[in-house]
């Protein structure tokens, strides 16, 4: 089976590393489409991130690929762990020379487009937010597990993902998204046609290149 981006990428990225199956799978097909691609990790000080530094630093010398590493200040709070991360993962991104790709994928949009919607605001995923693309979001998850077992690609699993508790994103996906599914069959397929009205709208408002 083949993967598809959104968007063709044609120049030098940056691709946010965690090790885990979505970036694993973007790193292989970056690499196959001879992308000239860094890969960025940010240690975040969670539980599982020395392990996926280690993982991240050990793939990437097995490459032959360049490995940038960042680290964000503990959270003390208040507010949420999970936005406070968020925010500190995307100041690193935008301080960086090149474009960052990240994993984002379909399923990661619908949830964020329910979450949003019960917190009262409906958000889309973007496509593309300033220099942070998301190649994969229009892909669901099921293929890009489908695509790592096909090729026997190493990755990460964070043990975290199946605790309920670790956070709301958890909570969602694990206590409400199967209901919701069972509900609105047709919803990846509505959040992929917002994500796509909304990025032609983003390109119709972009300002000519020289300006």
């Amino acid at each position: 089976m083949k993967i598809s981006f959104f968007k063709r990428i044609n120049v030098p990225v940056y691709l946010a590393f965690s090790g885990g199956v979505d970036s694993a799978v973007l790193l292989h097909l970056l690499i196959k489409r001879k992308i000239d691609v860094k890969l960025l990790f940010i240690h975040h000080r969670g539980v599982f991130c020395d392990e996926e530094q280690v993982f991240s630093e050990n793939l990437a010398k097995e490459l032959g690929i360049e490995l940038i590493v960042k680290q964000i200040d503990a959270f003390k709070g208040p507010g949420s762990k999970e936005a406070y991360w968020s925010r500190e993962r995307y100041k690193i991104f935008q301080d960086m020379d090149r474009m960052v790709l990240t994993g984002h994928h379909l399923d990661d949009a619908v949830e964020w487009y329910i979450m949003s919607t019960f917190q009262g605001t409906p958000k889309i995923l973007e496509y593309q937010n300033n220099n942070v693309i998301r190649p994969l979001i229009c892909v669901p998850k099921s293929k890009i597990y489908e695509y790592a077992n096909n090729r026997n690609l190493e990755h990460l699993t964070d043990p975290t993902n199946s605790d309920p508790n670790a956070g709301l994103r958890n909570k969602t996906r694990i206590k409400l998204m199967d209901n919701v599914h069972e509900c609105y069959p047709g919803l990846k397929t509505t959040v992929s046609r917002l994500i796509r009205e909304k990025e032609e709208k983003r390109k119709r408002n972009e300002p000519p290149v020289g300006n």
